[in-house]
């Protein structure tokens, strides 16, 4: 039977495509790949020598297209310290936060990107809980 290997990545419309570049470059850190800001597309990795994008950012464009229904967005980190790190950047850059925030297995920041895509930064625990 065929099988799933991973997650490849996710796509968001966008209604301000250059702010959501902004914020997932220079806030998040991401690694853009590849862009035609031309056609309204932007592609984003955070390891660009393993994975060419986990995160494709697409100009919407109507509004009828703004992306619905995603529950979360989720990017993991190496460790709690970087938890607290992205926790801090997102309050210094006015972000709302909904929550922190550990399930036993992972510790968990999840907040709001500028377009308000429920988004999560984890970090995997040892504990098989």
């Amino acid at each position: 039977m065929p099988q799933i290997t991973r997650l490849g990545h996710v796509g968001l419309f966008c209604n301000d495509l250059m702010k959501m570049r902004d914020f997932y470059s220079r806030v998040m850190g991401l690694t853009i790949t590849d862009e035609d800001l031309e056609r309204g597309i932007c592609f984003l990795s955070a390891d660009p020598e393993a994975e060419h994008h986990e995160l494709a950012l697409a100009r919407a464009q109507d509004p009828s297209q703004k992306t619905h229904n995603v529950q979360q967005v989720s990017f993991k980190v190496e460790n709690l310290d970087d938890v607290r790190g992205f926790y801090h950047r997102l309050q210094d850059e006015g972000l709302r936060i909904d929550r922190t925030v550990t399930h036993g297995i992972a510790c968990s920041v999840y907040f709001y990107d500028p377009e308000d895509n429920r988004v999560e930064l984890y970090y995997t625990t040892p504990y098989q809980i």
